[in-house]
């Protein structure tokens, strides 16, 4: 698995028992203080984690149980941020090449289009997504940082690095990174049927226009970020995302329940 800031996660296994190897970025993560894991080797980048105690270790299958969120941020609250979000001390404009800054001029073009379509069809912008309470907060919060310990899920040693945004910026990105799959770049599709969102259920009492507009922003930040993983440049799923969106299709809304 590979994380926004160029951290990289990997499963491993000798005859001392499971771990994980965590390389990349060493100023791009964060350790997380636990019981569970012990640094085993160390090199400049790189770090052996093994358990300390737990027989099986397992990356966690999506979608997964809304509980697994609250053990992420019950782990990630426990360390002390400053830092406030980027998007809110650059601007959201700054976002598509903040990153993945190797991305076509283009393809920033067309997502500063898109913020501005969030703002005319769902009133969301950074003066509305602003927040009294700013949390704790990745931009890969999700069930890819963490694991399973003996079936139990269990925060990873070290995680991408944290800043402090909105409350609801965790509950909307956990939509999207542990419900969403696609777009799907296959010819024949219906729009409909390229974005699938599983096992999610939203209150009507929940929804706001707005929260949908934030849905669709954190989903296009998490595709800029499995672009920039992928080297792909063009961005062709993120501009599949912003087609589909833009033309009225609406993923979340069919999560909607009475």
């Amino acid at each position: 698995m590979r994380y926004s800031t160029g951290i990289e996660v990997s499963y491993a296994e000798d005859s001392q028992g499971p771990g994980v190897i965590i390389q990349g970025n060493i100023l791009g993560r964060v350790t997380i203080p636990s019981d569970s894991w012990i640094a085993t080797l160390e090199r400049i980048d790189a770090r052996y984690w093994r358990l300390k105690k737990g027989e099986t270790l397992m990356p966690v299958a999506k979608p997964c149980p809304s509980y697994f969120e609250d053990v992420l941020t019950k782990e990630m609250d426990t360390i002390v941020v400053e830092a406030i979000h980027p998007s809110f001390s650059m601007g959201f404009y700054s976002e598509a090449q903040r990153l993945f800054p190797e991305i076509s001029k283009q393809v920033v073009f067309q997502f500063n289009k898109f913020l501005l379509f969030l703002n005319q069809t769902f009133g969301f912008n950074m003066q509305t997504a602003k927040s009294d309470k700013m949390l704790p907060y990745t931009d890969d919060f999700g069930p890819n940082l963490l694991s399973l310990i003996d079936g139990l899920p269990t925060v990873l040693p070290e995680i991408p690095i944290l800043y402090l945004a909105p409350e609801n910026w965790r509950k909307v990105t956990w939509m999207v990174t542990n419900h969403m799959i696609g777009p799907m770049l296959i010819p024949g599709i219906a729009d409909e049927e390229k974005i699938k969102i599983n096992n999610l259920e939203l209150s009507i009492k929940e929804y706001t226009p707005f929260l949908e507009g934030l849905f669709y922003f954190q989903a296009a930040r998490f595709i800029i970020i499995f672009e920039a993983w992928q080297g792909n440049l063009d961005a062709p799923y993120l501009a599949e995302f912003m087609k589909i969106i833009t033309s009225g299709v609406r993923p979340l809304q069919k999560c909607i329940i009475s």
